[in-house]
């Protein structure tokens, strides 16, 4: 059914080749920032894009599961966390960490942070369920929800309301692709340092 929204292009089609667009200036940036940037940027643009996607300043993860994500070593995560600590931009304890001056952290952040940022900014809101140049207007194209054969969508669910749907469950799952995706960097670049 999905397939066949895309294949006739309009408002969904626009919306998923945005979230793809996103996603790929996302890998390629994080491999990017990976190879090129200091440790504390890499958490500095980790930090903001976790807080991003989650909407709360508070994270939970441990600095080994941080290093392994960032394909560095657990001792220099600490010493960047311990430095974004002194500076009162973060508190952190065992597996969690908390925001508490986010446009300092951002200050001193790579620019991989505002390129990727970008691309998630021309992405509708999951509040609001709409691309942002259709807020103030009435969208000229609609999504038709058409229930399965198997199992009908509720009456009451209209078209703005699918798309938050859709953007809420794609934003969970870039979340996990992000995670892994930069596990598979981390990899690479353990086995590009190996060899």
């Amino acid at each position: 059914m999905l397939q066949e929204e895309f294949s006739r292009g309009g408002t969904l089609q626009h919306l998923l080749l945005r979230y793809m667009q996103a996603l790929l200036t996302q890998i390629s940036q994080s491999a990017i920032c990976n190879q090129r940037h200091s440790i504390d940027q890499q958490l500095r643009r980790w930090i903001l894009q976790t807080v991003d996607r989650l909407g709360s300043k508070e994270l939970r993860m441990t600095h080994e599961r941080l290093a392994n994500t960032l394909g560095v070593r657990r001792e220099g995560i600490s010493e960047a966390a311990h430095n974004l600590q002194r500076a009162g931009l973060i508190t952190y304890r065992r597996g969690r960490i908390i925001v508490m001056d986010r446009v300092g952290v951002e200050a001193d952040c790579c620019e991989c942070y505002r390129v990727v940022r970008r691309e998630f900014d021309r992405l509708p809101s999951p509040s609001v369920g709409v691309l942002p140049e259709c807020r103030t207007q009435q969208p000229s194209l609609q999504i038709t929800a058409r229930p399965a054969t198997d199992s009908p969508a509720p009456a009451s669910s209209s078209p703005a309301e699918l798309a938050r749907l859709i953007a809420d469950a794609y934003f969970e799952l870039l979340l996990e692709i992000y995670v892994a995706t930069l596990a598979m960097s981390a990899a690479l670049k353990v086995s590009f340092v190996g060899a």
